[in-house]
């Protein structure tokens, strides 16, 4: 299983380009996308950016988590 997001050859190497975006990396973008389109009715005790962005990458540790036992990879 490829941690990164986006993996692809580069030249005659056949490794995968390691400047792109993670796994974890773009399930957390989605996750805040999905959280910013909603509608929440509680305000954060914290201020929101960081509320919002440590759920992205808690939801996104949880979604690759999952996928290793949903997938067997």
């Amino acid at each position: 299983m490829s941690k990164y997001a986006f993996p692809h050859d580069i030249g005659h190497l056949h490794e995968p380009n390691t400047a792109g975006m993670t796994l974890r990396d773009y399930f957390a973008a989605q996750v805040i996308t999905g959280i910013f389109a909603g509608k929440w009715a509680q305000i954060p005790s914290q201020k929101p950016e960081v509320a919002f962005a440590d759920l992205s990458y808690l939801v996104a540790d949880e979604m690759i988590k999952r996928r290793v036992i949903v997938t067997g990879k």
